[in-house]
């Protein structure tokens, strides 16, 4: 896991818990596809590149996430947060073991080889029961609150 995207991810918890509609984050691919899965599924507005000569300064990317909000006071997303167990090595989904752990009150952000998606434990555990052999297996990231 890169440091850009611990830094998305606590930049995007402080600002939902503040109240504010928008952010202004550091960004690499894994962030760029992680925001781009949030605003496909409904869960922000939508985001947009700093302009160059905003950021002719800042020698890396920055992009403004624009939150959604239910009500003028609840957003979409309660909290978004980094997966306990994945500091430096992700968490391989392959086991039983891992269904214990993870809550059904949940969604998560997993990285497989098809790409980022966002599931629930019930779609992973139905994927799982579909076929033995073509296993959801990926690496989980984070975990959002609904």
């Amino acid at each position: 896991m890169t440091a850009r995207f611990s830094a998305m991810i606590s930049i995007m918890n402080a600002t939902i818990k503040t109240g504010n509609s928008f952010c202004e984050i550091p960004a690499n691919n894994l962030c760029i596809n992680t925001l781009r899965l949030l605003r496909n599924q409904g869960y922000i507005w939508g985001f947009s590149y700093v302009s160059p000569q905003l950021r002719a300064k800042r020698l890396y990317p920055r992009v403004k996430i624009f939150f959604k909000y239910i009500d003028s006071n609840t957003p979409v997303i309660k909290s978004i947060n980094i997966f306990k167990r994945t500091r430096s090595n992700f968490r391989i989904i392959r086991n039983n073991k891992l269904y214990q752990i993870l809550a059904q009150n949940k969604l998560y952000i997993l990285s497989t080889t098809k790409g980022l998606i966002i599931t629930s434990l019930d779609n992973l555990y139905n994927d799982l029961i579909k076929s033995q052999k073509n296993r959801l297996s990926g690496k989980l990231l984070a975990e959002i609150f609904i």
